[in-house]
């Protein structure tokens, strides 16, 4: 053969490998792709078996846990609170039911609240639902809602309190005092047994005291800060102190202690500048000497007994020096104390963020209007039906009613005309008329 007849042939064999070879890889593929296609199909089936077989399991641990579960009824008087039925129940919601949902483990929490318990969380957190709510949030609004009112400190002295009413009940007796500790986590530290053995040793006329020691050591309780029964001393020391001067301003005809002495004595308890420093801080003249102090105390007589008594013009008590003051024109106090006053009222009234002439609470116009009324003008504007004054004090005329048309009745000096205008006045348009120099009222 030749040459040219060989490589044709050759050729041709190569060519129809190649075809023999492309169709062999189509089917190839072809089978890959139905194989792929039935293993899909396979594992979809068996995935929706598993997930209706988890959904069952489910739903059987559910109906479980319901059936095992008691429902919950708050008794508190028996300490019998949300937290005690949780704690018993709560291996049940954590491990038997820790395949459930959130959703199902809400739901079977809600499903176990008692009718009353289940009104009064529900309207509680209105306008939420408590499905809507997280396992662990529904439970810590239910502790809340169903705990024991009562702090662990109410508890200890309620059980200090305990008391075995008969010989014969002694056993019954101990077994109650068991029972109460345990409630009341009687596990004290030093400090707590001091302050409780305090508050416990408190005379039953001293109630209020009692209390103001309880709200305080509650209040640190919530802060999570320890009370030591220094602090607990102290507070009842400011109480105590807070009640006799309560005491002092009101019942002046009682017996009681001299009040400018005990003032006197408060001021160099707390060491409180004396009379001529509060003068430099009100900016009023130097004092060197007791002749200095004729600008504020006039009466020479006075200033040789205050020389007599303190010997040395700085000694002076604020107190005393402020109250020898002459008064200020139109007040009853001297420039010290009237400086002192004022300071501590413009804190007030600067601290308080309702004034009307703090910034953006009026306009500058509606703070103008307000300044431009005058007491004439209120009783105009809101007091045409007034017919009389009201008793406003023991003064007679402040009493009198004035029925015009009987005034005015017998007399013949006056035309029908005019008593008719003056039965139609009233006193707001009297007012009105002629009082808008009117300053003060008295009575």
């Amino acid at each position: 053969m030749r040459a040219e007849e060989i490589q044709k042939l050759l050729e041709l064999q190569q060519q129809q490998f190649q075809k023999n070879q492309s169709e062999l890889q189509e089917r190839q593929n072809q089978q890959l792709l139905l194989q792929q296609q039935q293993i899909a199909e396979l594992i979809e089936k068996l995935g929706s078996k598993d997930a209706k077989q988890i959904e069952q399991d489910k739903s059987a641990d559910y109906c479980k846990l319901n059936k095992l579960i008691v429902e919950f009824h708050c008794d508190i008087p028996r300490a019998y609170t949300f937290e005690t039925w949780y704690e018993k129940y709560k291996t049940y919601f954590e491990i038997e039911g820790s395949t459930l949902s959130q959703e199902l483990k809400v739901r079977l929490l809600i499903s176990k609240l008692g009718g009353p318990e289940y009104f009064k969380i529900a309207q509680k957190l209105l306008p939420r639902k408590l499905n809507d709510l997280k396992f662990e949030e529904l439970i810590k609004e239910l502790k809340e809602e169903f705990g024991d009112p009562r702090s662990k400190l109410l508890k200890r002295f309620d059980t200090l309190k305990l008391k075995c009413n008969d010989f014969e009940n002694v056993l019954e007796f101990g077994n109650l005092v068991n029972a109460e500790c345990e409630k009341s986590e009687m596990a004290l530290t030093i400090e707590e047994m001091k302050i409780l053995i305090f508050i416990s040793g408190l005379p039953d006329c001293g109630s209020e005291l009692k209390q103001n020691c309880i709200r305080l050591i509650e209040n640190k309780i919530k802060k999570n800060e320890d009370c030591t029964l220094k602090d607990l001393l102290n507070d009842c020391k400011i109480f105590l102190a807070t009640k006799k001067e309560v005491k002092l301003l009101s019942e002046p005809k009682q017996p009681s202690i001299n009040t400018t002495f005990f003032n006197i004595q408060r001021g160099r308890d707390h060491g409180i500048p004396g009379y001529i420093a509060w003068r430099s801080l009100c900016n009023l003249p130097q004092v060197r000497d007791f002749t200095d102090l004729n600008t504020t105390i006039s009466n020479e007589i006075v200033r040789e007994n205050l020389k007599t008594l303190y010997k040395k013009v700085e000694l002076i008590d604020m107190y005393v020096g402020a109250l020898l003051e002459d008064p200020i024109e139109g007040a009853l106090i001297g420039p010290t104390l009237a400086c002192v006053v004022s300071k501590q009222f413009k804190a007030l009234r600067d601290g308080d963020r309702f004034f009307y002439e703090n910034p953006d609470i009026l306009s500058s116009e509606q703070i103008k209007q307000i300044r431009r009324a005058t007491l004439s003008r209120i009783l105009c504007d809101s007091g045409d039906s007034m017919k009389k004054l009201s008793n406003v004090g023991t003064n007679s005329l402040c009493n009198t009613y004035l029925d015009f048309s009987n005034v005015l009745k017998n007399l013949d000096i006056l035309s029908s005309e005019q008593i008719k205008q003056i039965r139609r006045a009233t006193l707001s348009r009297i007012i009105c008329d002629s009082g808008d120099s009117l300053k003060k009222v008295s009575v």
